[in-house]
């Protein structure tokens, strides 16, 4: 089994350093405006949306921010007691958020 993660290594790696672009604000949907955790997922979320095409960039955009709305929904039910240091909560939300990409994203939007 694998260690747990170190104290604040769940956050994401800021989006020069990880290849991607950092949205404008005045861009970023009012839903993920406000919260910078959101706004990490809203920008993962829509760079995962983007490879399914066929879409305008603004249904695009409504997709990674509904991804974003249930990435934070899916962390708070999990969320217990020095979960950033526990392995199997770490996994359980993993899980989820790649359940929700696959069924809801994928499945309802089609795609790869």
């Amino acid at each position: 089994m694998s260690a747990p993660l170190p104290e604040g290594a769940w956050r994401l790696s800021p989006p020069a350093a990880s290849g991607l672009s950092t949205p404008k604000t005045s861009d970023l949907p009012a839903a993920v405006r406000d919260n910078p955790v959101a706004t990490a997922f809203f920008g993962v979320g829509l760079e995962v949306v983007r490879q399914v095409g066929g879409r305008i960039e603004r249904q695009l955009s409504d997709i990674a921010a509904a991804f974003a709305a249930n990435a934070l929904t899916i962390i708070a039910q999990h969320r217990i007691a020095d979960w950033i240091g526990n392995l199997g909560v770490q996994k359980a939300i993993v899980n989820d958020l790649d359940d929700y990409l696959c069924d809801v994203v994928k499945g309802k939007h089609g795609g790869p």
